[in-house]
Parts: C-alpha cells; sequence; structure tokens
C-alpha cells in the first residue's frame, strides 16, 4: 500500500501523514514513513524531539553514499543512473513508535531539474520504496510531484492532497492535480474527508500532567488555561497586547498559564516573545507527537488558540475553547462549534478577549456538556471518511 500526501504547508499535511502511519501502525502493519518535505517535521510527528530530529542527516545530503552507489567520478561527468538501492531504506530509517522514519529531504533543482547523483540516488531510492509490497508506505511530500517519475506514480496506491478552504491552498491542489496529469495520473478520484485527528486519543493523564510538571506547569494552579500561538500576518504588531492578555489569563484566580506550542520551534518563538513582554510567569510545553499535546490538553481547563489544530485537539479532549482568529478557517470552525472568539489578530483587543475568557470560564461545565454533544458527530465522520480511505486502498475495514 502506497501513500504520497502533499499540500500547502501549514494546512496540517505532515499531521495527517503521521496519524495516517500511526493508525497503520496500531492495525499491525508494517509502516515506513518517508520524509520528502524540505521542511522535514514528520519526525516531530512521530514523536522524535527536536533535538533528535536535527541529528538526522537527509539522504539528500549524504554525498559520499550517492558517489558510492552511483560510481560517480570527481567531476560527476560520469556516473549510474539506476543505482543499487533497495538495502537503503532499512538502513537508514528510524524506528520512531513503531514506524519506521526514512527523511529524504530534497535536492536544490533549477531550470528544468537537477541530475547530479544525489538527485538520481533519491529518486532511484523513491522508486524502490513502490515495490515493497508487504510494507504500508507513506510518503509526506512538498507541494508538488516532481519526485516522482512516470513510472513510480503508477505504481501509487493513492494521492492525497490535503487542503483548506483558502485560495492559496486551492491553488495548489490545481497545481497538484496538473503535476499528477503530466506523470501519468489519470481519472483523479476527489474526496473531501474530515480531520483524521478525531480518532487520535491522548496518552493517560498521569503521563500527562508528568511531562506538564517536567515542564514548570505552576504547582497548586487550581486551573491550567493553555495559549496556543503561531506565526501570522500583522502579528508583529499586537505582540504587547498579546502580553497583556496572558498577563490576565495568569492574573484569574487560581490559574496556570502554559503554552502550548504545537508547531515547534516556530510556535516556541512566538510564545517566547510575548513571554519576554509578560510580567506573569508562564510554563511552555512543545509538542513531540499529537498523542501527547491530547494528553497535555486534556489537562487544561480552558485554551485560547490561534492555531486551528490546537482548537480541534481542544474539541477532541471536550477542553472548552476560545480562538484567535487569524484565518477565516478559524472563524468558521468556532462557528461550526458554537465556541467563542476572542477576535481577530489583525485588530487584536486584549480587553475584550479577556472579557470573552472570563465568560468562558464562567460557564465552563456548559461548555464542556455542549462539546460532548457537537463532538461525537465529527469523530464519526472521521471514522466513517477512514473506512473509506482503506475501502479505497484495498485494505480491511477497521
Amino acid at each position: 500500500m502506497k501513500v504520497a500526501v502533499t499540500g500547502k504547508g501549514g494546512v496540517g499535511k505532515t499531521t495527517f501523514a503521521s496519524t495516517l502511519c500511526r493508525l497503520y501502525a496500531a492495525e499491525g502493519r508494517n509502516v515506513l514513513a518517508a520524509d520528502v518535505d524540505p521542511d522535514a517535521n514528520l519526525g516531530l510527528a512521530l514523536g522524535l524531539t527536536e533535538e533528535e530530529v536535527n541529528a538526522i542527516v537527509p539522504v539528500s545530503k549524504m554525498k559520499e553514499l550517492a558517489k558510492e552507489r552511483t560510481a560517480a567520478n570527481e567531476s560527476n561527468t560520469f556516473y549510474k543512473l539506476n543505482p543499487e538501492v533497495s538495502d537503503l531504506p532499512d538502513e537508514l530509517s528510524r524506528d520512531v513508535n513503531g514506524v519506521k522514519l526514512l527523511v529524504m529531504g530534497t535536492v536544490d533543482t533549477g531550470g528544468s531539474g537537477c541530475v547530479c547523483p544525489e538527485h538520481v540516488m533519491l529518486k532511484a531510492i523513491l522508486s524502490t520504496l513502490v515495490f515493497r509490497k508487504d510494507d504500508v508506505v507513506v510518503m509526506d511530500m512538498e507541494a508538488g510531484l516532481e519526485h516522482l517519475g512516470r513510472g513510480t506514480a503508477s505504481m501509487m496506491d493513492q494521492f492525497i492532497v490535503v487542503i483548506e478552504p483558502g485560495a492559496r491552498s486551492i491553488q495548489t491542489y490545481e497545481r497538484v492535480k496538473t503535476l499528477a496529469r503530466d506523470i501519468g495520473v489519470t481519472n483523479p478520484n476527489i474526496r473531501v474527508t474530515a480531520d483524521p485527528v478525531f480518532l487520535i486519543d491522548g496518552i493517560p493523564e498521569a503521563e500527562a500532567r508528568a511531562l506538564l510538571a517536567k515542564s514548570g506547569a505552576a504547582e497548586g494552579a487550581r486551573r491550567l488555561i493553555g495559549v496556543s500561538l503561531r506565526p501570522a500576518r500583522g502579528l508583529e504588531e499586537h505582540l504587547d497586547a498579546l502580553a497583556r492578555f496572558c498577563d490576565g489569563i495568569a492574573a484569574q484566580p487560581g490559574a496556570g498559564l502554559v503554552f502550548l506550542d504545537m508547531q515547534d520551534p516556530w510556535d516556541g518563538q512566538i510564545s517566547r516573545r510575548v513571554e519576554e513582554k509578560m510580567s506573569a510567569k508562564a510554563c511552555r510545553f512543545a509538542s513531540r507527537s499529537a498523542p501527547e499535546m491530547m494528553g497535555v490538553i486534556r489537562c487544561m481547563d480552558a485554551v485560547v488558540s490561534m492555531r486551528l489544530h490546537t482548537l480541534i485537539f481542544s474539541a477532541k479532549q471536550r477542553v472548552p475553547l476560545l480562538g484567535i482568529v487569524y484565518d477565516p478557517k478559524v472563524s468558521a470552525y468556532l462557528q461550526m462549534l458554537d465556541m467563542p472568539s476572542a477576535g481577530a489578530i489583525e485588530s487584536f483587543d486584549p480587553d475584550y478577549a479577556l472579557g470573552q475568557l472570563t465568560a468562558l470560564l464562567a460557564d465552563l461545565p456548559a461548555r464542556r456538556e455542549h462539546l460532548e454533544r457537537a463532538v461525537p458527530r465529527l469523530e464519526e465522520a472521521a471514522q466513517e471518511n477512514w473506512s473509506i480511505f482503506t475501502q479505497m486502498l484495498g485494505g480491511a475495514d477497521k
């Protein structure tokens, strides 16, 4: 079973790919996850630390290995175009929570493409992966299919383009569809699916609280309030306002503030800058895997978030949520769940946002009950779409 996942950055592509890997691994399948995105984050999503991910050398950077396998001469004038690489996926992959992770990387190309030994080896390994008939192979790719040749593409079972309801994301889908057609993929079967995150369970509460304690969560706090920030256009102008808002959160009776860095280091860079401007103290938890973040969010009494996936995780855990809108998709999600908004980031008012949070905290039991009624239909949709997906791939319905 061979799946290529692509899409515009920031839409949850890697979250989708890692979730797919975990679900198949949980079924006892042999899963190989190939990270072919130049911004390689699949390792983080599968559970590695940032330090562990940074220590991995992508295959595309293994110049000496490429020369050895392609028998390239010093000037790279002559070398094999079909090197023997069938042993490399197992040799170079790393086991992460039952999934073999192979960080491919990319080779910078210009003009009509690169024909250097590294690129030849990279494409040869990708071609080899589709012949692993006993394995589930999931390729987390950048917004394109340039690494897949016509023969490799014909061996794929599915191309999945993860998009959001925005113009740029849809343009990416159209581009990928055109590229797929150019390399021999015809008659695309287009389906709109629910977010598979609704199928994930968090780690046990005891483990999550131990992680929070290690992160410095305030001991004795009667309630924990999570705050998830992310890079966004115009955010620089509102860092002071966000710091005032976070100070207001920390000043709530018995409250402890926890920054939830869903996509580190980017989210962490923002939360650190806000914390530097705060008077109150806060702690920070950086996500290493979806189940870990799910478990930590379950320990929160409420969550305030710019990042959509943090809001999704919160709903999954029935934790009342307050959204800061940086994109229409956040507003649409809040409306769908009938959850409050702290306003748009481009006109962020800390006093208004704090008033919305205060109202949310005063109504926590009712908000939890509302999520108990609203979320199951999303979980059912995710399960239904998983069933459709496995049927499309010829797998057994879970």
